[in-house]
């Protein structure tokens, strides 16, 4: 898919190019929130909002690691520990990049624990519309009008219920794999940052961080 360089309109005079502006940071806006609204009212405000905690699937077993990671082992500067568990324990995070757990800490310093760990769970996948959109507009340089169908075609993708297990979709979430809902937000912004990259030849780093940040 062909990017366009980045070339600033000047063929309209500089007040209409203020308006245009103002407007196009208004859509991007409004896009974002309508997604980020529309997978927690799926999800229920309420449960979200509770001080219950989740414990489908995996959830259980988390919390543990979550209450751990934020009164435990953060305070003293440890970002991994050994865990006395089964098989006589295992290195905590063996399995889960650290990113979701560090955002249930970060939501932790001004949330109660539930709260923070529900949110933190679908923060991904609340922000995944809001993302395509974004990474669409600005990295891929599509007209809006275009970019909105990428948002729509992320969402059966998101509220599908065909896996419970594999990651990504809500569902899975929901059944403790919220690792994979960060997985697939960064997934998705790392191929749109190198295609940037391979048409312009710029914004390596970007693309090399959001790789990162999905591992």
């Amino acid at each position: 898919m062909p990017v366009m360089p980045d070339m600033p309109d000047t063929t309209l005079p500089p007040k209409k190019q203020t308006v245009n502006a103002l407007a196009a940071c208004l859509m991007d806006g409004t896009v974002v929130l309508i997604g980020v609204w529309l997978i927690a009212s799926l999800l229920g405000i309420d449960f979200l909002l509770s001080n219950n905690l989740p414990t489908g699937g995996d959830t259980a077993s988390h919390l543990l690691y979550v209450w751990t990671y934020i009164h435990e082992l953060l305070p003293h500067g440890y970002i991994t520990a050994w865990m006395p568990e089964v098989f006589g324990g295992l290195p905590f995070l063996s399995y889960y990049f650290p990113l979701s757990f560090l955002s249930m800490a970060g939501l932790a310093t001004v949330l109660p624990f539930a709260l923070a760990m529900k949110l933190g769970m679908f923060a991904a996948a609340m922000a995944l519309p809001g993302a395509v959109w974004l990474g669409s507009v600005y990295l891929l340089k599509l007209p809006r009008q275009i970019a909105i169908w990428g948002v729509l075609g992320i969402l059966p993708f998101l509220l599908h219920e065909q896996n419970s297990i594999w990651g990504g979709n809500l569902l899975s979430t929901l059944s403790g794999e919220f690792a994979y809902g960060y997985g697939a937000l960064f997934s998705v912004l790392t191929l749109l940052a190198w295609q940037r990259t391979m048409a312009s030849g710029r914004y390596w780093w970007l693309a090399a961080l959001l790789a990162a940040c999905r591992t």
